[in-house]
């Protein structure tokens, strides 16, 4: 009987080092049922089934080595649901080399710990996609790493898994595991190393929710992604490569949604071509094809058809990273990014002029000024059901037209009231909205949880809106502006506008600004971190009252997270500002609201 199986093996299950063990006695009373009263088995072959008390038509078994009842050496179990595994066991769990054969035809060839996949391995999926590398506790791992990264050398924290930020304070060189929500009816996951509380070292992130699947495998320093890893992002984009502070910086490898692959060198989530560092073509922006044709191994701008286009470009033509954006968001990021310039940076004021109107002439030739394109984006929030929106004095500051995106139509919005020392504006669109926001009567406090909601990068990634976390880290902005609060919640160019809202549900503030980091650096030599900034409510409870509206009482009770989450998401709005390309040439001479560090 043993002989037989053995030959059957060989063809079905070659990579096992090792096969039955020698001349081990039958266990007694083999084969028998699981419950039954047997003597113990211990270092012989058994077969041992069980059967379903729901179903007594299904069963499991196992066939092979045991030890102290346990199953342990080489062994087959087959499942209640026809998958089979072949292979090594320790004290009654896969352990060593095996093979898992599904019924549904895919499989998983390699090595086992502790009953889950680990180490070198083979997968077959469904969709007939072939992972063959290293797997970490059932996980594939995307990095050429070594196991024992995770794996071995430290010890398992307190309490993991947990769910509890107090817990996790405590952690210090240790492995564990870190379950919490977020309002979008998900949940983050994070497995690996930690240090004073917080992720460093190697560990594994997952997001399982609404918005759709994510993950993050590598090395961590202060719970920012820092140093080798793979990012799977949300629209099914993959990069592998270098991280730092959280961003892709270094050597690595961006395959797009679509099956572009970028391959080099990034920049703080740029990519840079073969050269390490942002080298800027010469005369660059230009329109100019002799200008562009002298391009080569730099990151360049060219304006074309109304619009900027900006990437690497090697021997005078678009290699990879291209992006594209309206000639008014891209002067707005000139005019934040440059400064004056002295005489030993070798580049003046008067020359960087000079070359830009050179470039705007170019421009003018090519456009028609009278043309409206979407010339810039930002957020706004809900504050009647006659559909009043507040949003920044900045955003609309300027735009020939204002839309408003909601609940999938786009509509024309009138400008009812403009603050442009507070930075607020009042505007209108003929909708009924199902939801309206409620204002907090007095300010936040110091070190009170909030979220932020808004359309960062307008719609680049999704037309979602996007809710980050924080706390309100200072009563007064910057420069003790204090119509103002700083908060550590993350913000983005498109945050602009949108709703600072407590665990109420109310506002209490409005988002505005944040640091200039390229700037700051070069005033202080010092990066500051998650410095953001939002106007008061009371400064907006003033404006709006002002204006006649009559706002709903503010809630005092602590709104449950469903609840909260779908008020933030119908209430908060995606504000696009249109232009004509003369407007746009106009609000050039304009100075913006935040002219030093701020932006």
């Amino acid at each position: 009987m043993k002989k037989l199986i053995i030959i059957s093996l060989v063809i079905f299950f070659a990579i096992c080092s090792k096969s039955w063990a020698e001349d081990l006695p039958n266990c007694p009373g083999s084969p028998a049922e699981w419950g039954k009263e047997l003597p113990k088995w211990d270092n012989c072959m058994g077969k041992r089934y069980y059967k379903k008390a729901q179903n007594r038509r299904l069963s499991a078994e196992y066939f092979g080595e045991w030890k102290n009842d346990r199953y342990h050496g080489f062994g087959i179990y087959t499942y209640y649901n026809g998958d089979r595994y072949i292979g090594n066991f320790k004290n009654g769990n896969r352990h060593g080399e095996g093979k898992l054969q599904r019924i549904d035809g895919t499989y998983y060839l390699g090595e086992f710990k502790a009953d889950k996949k680990h180490g070198q391995g083979k997968e077959k999926l469904k969709d007939g996609r072939i992972l063959q590398g290293i797997f970490i506790e059932d996980k594939f791992s995307f990095l050429e790493s070594k196991v024992e990264n995770f794996s071995e050398g430290q010890k398992k924290c307190e309490k993991s898994p947990t769910s509890s930020v107090l817990t996790i304070k405590s952690w210090h060189k240790c492995k564990g595991e870190y379950v919490y929500t977020i309002l979008e009816e998900g949940t983050i996951t994070y497995s690996g190393e930690w240090k004073n509380g917080q992720q460093n070292g190697y560990g594994i992130s997952e997001y399982k929710g609404s918005l759709g699947y994510t993950s993050y495998e590598g090395y961590w320093k202060n719970n920012e992604r820092h140093g080798d890893g793979y990012q799977l992002y949300q629209d099914g984009s993959s990069y592998k490569g270098d991280f730092k502070n959280g961003k892709q910086h270094g050597k690595g490898k961006l395959i797009t949604k679509s099956g572009i692959i970028y391959e080099g060198y990034f920049n703080s989530d740029r990519f840079t071509g073969i050269n390490k560092d942002l080298i800027k073509c010469k005369n660059s922006p230009s329109s100019s094809k002799t200008v562009i044709d002298l391009w080569n191994g730099c990151m360049g701008v060219k304006f074309s058809g109304g619009k900027a286009y900006e990437g690497y470009f090697l021997g005078g033509k678009f290699h990879k990273g291209t992006t594209w954006f309206s000639i008014s968001d891209y002067n707005n990021y000139v005019e934040h990014k440059n400064t004056n310039k002295d005489s030993n940076n070798k580049v003046t004021k008067r020359q960087e002029d000079n070359n830009q109107e050179k470039n705007n002439n170019s421009v003018k030739e090519s456009i028609n000024p009278n043309e409206i394109i979407n010339a810039a984006s930002g957020s706004g929030f809900i504050v009647s059901s006659s559909g009043h929106i507040v949003t920044n004095n900045h955003v609309i500051n300027g735009c020939n037209e204002v839309k408003v995106h909601y609940s999938g139509e786009q509509y024309k919005a009138s400008i009812i009231s403009k603050d442009s020392y507070n930075d607020l504006a009042l505007i209108k669109a003929n909708f009924t909205p199902s939801t309206i926001f409620t204002i907090k009567n007095g300010n936040a406090e110091l070190m009170e949880d909030i979220y932020v909601a808004g359309y960062p990068f307008g719609d680049l990634f999704n037309s979602s809106v996007k809710i980050t976390k924080g706390i309100v880290s200072s009563l007064s902005g910057f420069e003790n502006n204090f119509s103002n609060m700083q908060i550590d919640a993350a913000l983005q160019p498109g945050n602009s506008g949108g709703p600072v809202i407590d665990y109420q549900g109310n506002v209490v503030g409005v988002a505005v600004a944040k640091l200039d980091l390229i700037k700051f650096v070069e005033l202080f030599n010092s990066v500051p971190e998650n410095t953001n900034f939002a106007i008061k409510s009371s400064v907006l409870l003033n404006f709006l009252n002002s204006n006649g509206l009559k706002i709903k009482k503010a809630s005092e009770q602590i709104m449950p997270r469903s609840e909260l989450s779908e008020k933030i998401t119908k209430g908060t709005l995606f504000l696009s500002c249109w232009m004509t390309y003369a407007r746009i040439e106009e609000m050039k001479t304009q100075k913006v609201l935040f002219n030093n560090i701020i932006k």
